[in-house]
């Protein structure tokens, strides 16, 4: 095999490798994609429920409470923050 041989192999795998690449990101967008629709539906489901009084809003909230630890989101709940503890940023 002669190093042109070679270059062109060289050559091949740089272009597979972009290409792996780009499907891989893109795999990885769509995911990303899908992982946020199924939270929108599932939040809308879950607001239905409870407008309708098919599931408590104690029952969301104490969800909430739980769950939710970060100031901004807690704020869109109109949930106290949580007290800050002594070390933490």
């Amino acid at each position: 095999m002669s190093k042109s041989d070679l270059d062109k192999i060289d050559e091949q795998i740089k272009q597979l490798n972009a290409k792996k690449q780009r499907i891989k990101a893109k795999q990885n967008t769509q995911n990303r994609k899908d992982d946020t629709r199924r939270k929108i539906l599932l939040g809308a489901v879950v607001l239905k429920k409870v407008e309708s009084g098919d599931w408590p809003r104690e029952k969301m909230i104490s969800l909430l409470e739980d769950h939710l630890t970060k100031k901004s989101d807690r704020a869109l709940f109109d949930l106290e923050p949580l007290p800050e503890i002594k070390g933490e940023n």
